[in-house]
């Protein structure tokens, strides 16, 4: 009986460390209020990747693909990675490699100016 409850603490342990990784490909349609994506991940609650037991940690790679023609930029969880255009739009590639609770991922679309500037704490 020992050897069991052991077994299954450590297959517990070992499950809590584990860290996902969630690739997500948004493509907002602004002209009927829409948010279509792909995503690759392990575990959906909801409109996006999420599993808010406290516990639970991901890293996250959310690329955001805006109509060239907008103006429109983009912010997402991380660090902004790559950014590039092609016939399918503006494209938005966002990396957030600390694993962190997957409820804390967000985004956002609007007319903004990027700084340039970066202060660490």
């Amino acid at each position: 009986m020992r050897i069991g409850f052991l077994f299954l603490l450590l297959s517990v342990t070992a499950a809590q460390a584990q860290v996902t990784h969630y690739q997500l490909k948004l493509t907002p349609d602004l002209d009927h209020h829409l948010l279509r994506g792909e995503e690759t991940i392990f575990y959906c609650e909801a409109w996006m990747v999420c599993d808010n037991t406290p516990a639970e940690r991901a890293t996250l790679t959310m690329e955001i693909v805006l109509p060239a023609a907008s103006g429109l930029k983009a912010v997402g969880p991380g660090q902004l990675q790559k950014l590039w255009r092609d016939p399918e739009g503006e494209h938005f590639n966002f990396e957030q490699d600390e694993p962190v609770q997957t409820y804390l991922f967000s985004l956002g679309v609007a007319r903004l100016n990027r700084s340039v500037h970066v202060t660490k704490c």
